[in-house]
């Protein structure tokens, strides 16, 4: 709960706080490209929550153990807290355009983000 709630408050509070940020035209891994005022505060929340969710998918792992198929949803909750982790130890490069092998990693991390954030809800 607590990283469900941590995460919009503290994208909105970085946003205030970058001059030329926009909510509705940049995207939230802008604000943790290095050079970028607070970007490290992006990043930690990124591998605290991420570390968070990952957490949560193990706990429901185990309580979803004895129901069968149900148990992939769990897992996708674990891929999901791996891609947030992953997200905030690669930041994106400017522009979030990849240039830097770190910058490509963001990237990509993307892919399985995607998947495991529009999947989970579905098969938990």
């Amino acid at each position: 709960m607590a990283a469900a709630v941590a995460y919009p408050v503290m994208v909105w509070w970085l946003g205030t706080q970058v001059a030329g940020y926009s909510h509705l035209t940049q995207q939230i891994s802008e604000l943790g490209v290095r050079g970028v005022p607070l970007a490290w505060v992006l990043n930690a929340v990124l591998v605290i929550d991420g570390a968070i969710v990952v957490a949560l998918g193990w706990a429901l792992a185990a309580a979803f153990a004895p129901v069968g198929r149900l148990r992939r949803g769990p897992w996708l909750v674990v891929v999901l807290g791996l891609t947030l982790v992953v997200g905030g130890l690669f930041p994106c490069d400017a522009g979030c355009r990849p240039v830097s092998i770190g910058g490509w990693e963001h990237v990509v991390n993307g892919i399985p983000a995607l998947v495991a954030t529009l999947g989970a809800p579905f098969l938990v």
